[in-house]
């Protein structure tokens, strides 16, 4: 029976582990997740990856996730910035969920613009251009990062 109660607490520990999100109060949103407005902004690049291109890839991984993706609309109150830029063969890809202070900020007295960026776990990825693959395996690892941390945030609410 203790090996049994062992073997079952060593795997409980492994899978929670394994799954590695962390609950964050900044991604946890109004209404339901599983709706989310996307906006994506790339730099000219001479590798020739547009925005499209790169809000193609995004829209993949998100219905993937059983998210729904769509464009932004004046009265969202949240949305998911995905930022992409290159400098020579160098690229640098933000990821982060932003809210609307109006709707997410309790003091409005404070008020420092339109949006917020809320505390979230840091999702970025900074790398050498060599072909495609590499950018869209950068978008693909950082999206599941954000994917797990976001579904984590908001399965418990």
């Amino acid at each position: 029976m203790k090996t049994r109660l062992s073997l079952l607490l060593l795997c409980s520990t492994l899978f929670a582990s394994f799954a590695g999100g962390e609950e964050y109060n900044g991604l946890v949103v109004h209404g339901s997740y599983k709706d989310l407005a996307v906006v994506v902004a790339a730099a000219d690049n001479d590798w020739k990856l547009t925005t499209q291109d790169l809000h193609r890839i995004v829209k993949l991984r998100l219905l993937s996730n059983s998210i729904k993706p769509r464009a932004l609309v004046k009265d969202d109150k949240h949305f998911l910035a995905v930022n992409f830029d290159a400098y020579g063969n160098a690229f640098a890809l933000t990821v982060e969920l932003i809210k609307a202070t109006s709707s997410y900020v309790q003091n409005e007295k404070h008020l420092l613009g339109h949006v917020v960026r809320p505390y979230q776990g840091t999702y970025g990825w900074f790398g050498i251009y060599e072909d495609k693959k590499i950018v869209i395996d950068a978008i693909n690892q950082t999206l599941d990062k954000f994917l797990i941390d976001y579904l984590e945030s908001n399965l418990g609410k």
